[in-house]
C-alpha cells in the first residue's frame, strides 16, 4: 500500500511511494532549485473498511486498510481519518450498526452491520459479513463481492478479458495502453519469484478492475475522497483496482505493478507481512524499469531524467519517478533522517505510516529490500529468500530471526547498507 497523499491537484503526477512515490515511489518535499521533483503517487492497502467482531475479544473490532473513522455514527458525517492498514481496535461504545473505537489519540465511529436494501448483506459489497471471523473468513482469491461491485459500476461498458494471469475488468477499449499492462502483468510473476524465489499460486484467482477515468474508480472506492487524502489505486481481497485517467502511461504501470505485487505477495508470502517488507516488495518491482518486450529488469530503476534549457547558459535537471524518489532518500540520508534499520523492521504498521518520516520510510524500505536482494555482489540475497520462505511457513518472523539467518549484526547491516546507498544513482541503472 502506499500512503495518502496531500491533493492539491489530485490528477497530477507524483508526490507511496509511496507509492508515496514517483511513478510507484513515495517522495516529496524535494527541492526546487535546479533540480525540481514531481511527488511519487501515493497508494494505500485494501480496500473500503471491513469488521470483524473477535469471539475472543468482546472489546475489539478488526478494520481493514481502507476503513474510515467517522466523528458520528452517520456514514455522512465527516471522516476523522482512514486507516492504513488492518488493525484491531478498542471499542469504547456501540450503536447499532457502529462501533465506537480508538486508534492512536483519534476517537472516532466505524460502520460494523449494513444499512442496504432488504436481502442485501455486507458480502454483496465485498465486505465480510460481520458473522465470519479470523482466519477462517480470509482467503487469497478474488472477492467475489468485490467483483460484482465493479462489474455494476462499468456496467455495459464494461469489459472482461485476462491481463497476463489475471481476470481483468475494464471500461477501456482494447488499445496500446491495454496491451502494454497485458505484457507487464504476464511477466510479473516470473519476476516476482525470480526476486523474491517464492512461485505465487498462480491456479488461485485475482483480479484486476482497470477504471478508464478517476470519477467512476473514487465511486468504486465508496467516498474515497478525503479532504487532504486521495489513493492512485488499491489491493485488497485478490482484487487490485486502479485508474488510468490523463495521468501518464508509465504512472499507471508503476502503480499497477505496485498493486498487483500486494496480491502475490498474499499468494506467496501470506498476510500480515512486516510493514517494510510489504511496502519495500511492492516498490523494489513497482520502480523497475521496463524492456521493449513489457519484462521488469529487476534492480533496475524507471523514471525520467530529463534536461532542460533556462538561458544565460543555464540548465534545469528534472528527475521523476523512482529516480525523483531515490534523490530525495539520498538526501535524507546526508541528513541523517533516515530510521535506523532494526527500528525500521520493526515497526507496526501504525507507526510506519505515521505523516512525519513516512515518506522516506517508504523510500528507505525499498531500497533496503533491493540491496538485501542485490548489494554486496548479492552475498545476503540466498540468507534474505530463505527467510521469505519461513515467512511463508509462519516462522521466523522477528528482525532478529532475519540478521540471524545473514550472519550479521544489525551494526554491520546498518553500514553496509550506508554505504551500498550512497553510491547509488539516480542516473541508473
Amino acid at each position: 500500500m502506499r500512503p495518502p497523499r496531500r491533493r492539491a491537484r489530485p490528477t497530477q503526477p507524483f508526490l507511496l511511494a509511496i507509492l508515496l512515490l514517483a511513478t510507484a515511489a513515495a517522495a516529496s518535499g524535494l527541492p526546487a532549485a535546479q533540480e525540481s521533483h514531481p511527488a511519487p503517487v501515493e497508494e494505500v492497502l485494501g480496500a473500503p473498511s471491513t469488521i470483524l467482531r473477535s469471539p475472543a475479544a468482546k472489546e475489539t473490532v478488526r478494520a481493514e486498510a481502507g476503513a474510515r473513522l467517522h466523528a458520528a455514527p452517520d456514514p455522512h458525517a465527516p471522516t476523522l481519518r482512514i486507516l492504513d492498514f488492518e488493525v484491531d481496535l478498542e471499542v469504547l461504545d456501540t450503536r447499532p450498526g457502529w462501533a465506537r473505537v480508538r486508534w492512536g489519540q483519534t476517537v472516532g465511529w466505524l460502520r460494523s452491520g449494513s444499512a442496504g436494501a432488504p436481502g442485501l448483506s455486507f458480502t454483496a459489497f465485498g465486505e465480510i459479513d460481520a458473522r465470519s471471523v479470523g482466519e477462517a473468513a480470509w482467503t487469497p482469491a478474488a472477492d467475489a463481492g468485490r467483483l460484482a461491485r465493479a462489474r455494476a459500476l462499468l456496467g455495459a461498458e464494461r469489459v472482461e478479458s485476462r491481463l497476463g494471469p489475471f481476470l481483468l475488468l475494464t471500461d477501456l477499449d482494447r488499445n496500446a495502453a491495454l496491451e502494454r499492462f497485458a505484457a507487464v502483468a504476464a511477466d510479473l510473476p516470473r519476476a516476482y519469484a525470480e526476486r523474491s524465489g517464492r512461485e505465487p499460486p498462480l491456479a488461485i484467482e485475482q483480479a484486476v478492475v482497470l477504471f478508464a477515468d478517476e470519477a467512476r474508480y473514487r465511486e468504486y472506492e465508496i467516498d474515497l475522497e478525503l479532504g487532504q487524502l486521495a489513493v492512485a489505486g488499491h489491493a485488497g481481497r485478490g482484487v487490485a483496482a486502479l485508474f488510468v485517467g490523463s495521468r501518464p502511461l508509465d504512472e499507471v504501470q508503476s502503480v499497477l505493478v505496485h498493486e498487483l505485487t500486494h496480491l502475490l505477495n498474499r499468494l506467496a508470502l501470506g498476510r500480515d507481512l512486516p510493514a517494510w517488507l510489504e511496502e519495500g516488495l511492492a516498490n523494489d518491482l513497482a520502480y523497475c524499469a521496463t524492456d521493449r518486450n513489457g519484462s521488469l529488469r529487476l534492480g533496475t530503476l524507471g523514471g525520467e531524467r530529463s534536461v532542460r534549457g533556462a538561458g544565460a547558459g543555464r540548465s534545469i535537471v528534472h528527475f521523476s519517478g523512482p529516480r525523483a524518489a531515490l534523490r530525495a532518500l539520498l538526501r535524507a540520508q546526508r541528513e541523517r533522517r533516515l530510521e535506523a534499520i532494526p527500528r525500521l523492521m520493526d515497526l507496526a504498521w501504525r507507526e510506519f505510516v505515521e505523516l512525519d518520516g513516512r515518506e522516506e520510510r517508504y523510500v528507505q524500505s525499498t531500497f533496503l529490500v533491493r540491496f538485501l536482494f542485490d548489494g554486496r555482489q548479492g552475498q545476503y540475497a540466498p540468507a534474505f529468500r530463505a527467510w521469505l520462505e519461513d515467512l511463508a511457513r509462519g516462522a521466523g518472523r522477528s528482525p532478529g530471526d532475519l540478521m540471524a539467518g545473514l550472519g550479521v549484526s544489525s551494526e554491520k547491516l546498518t553500514r553496509d547498507f550506508g554505504a551500498w546507498l550512497s553510491i547509488q544513482s539516480v542516473d541508473g541503472p
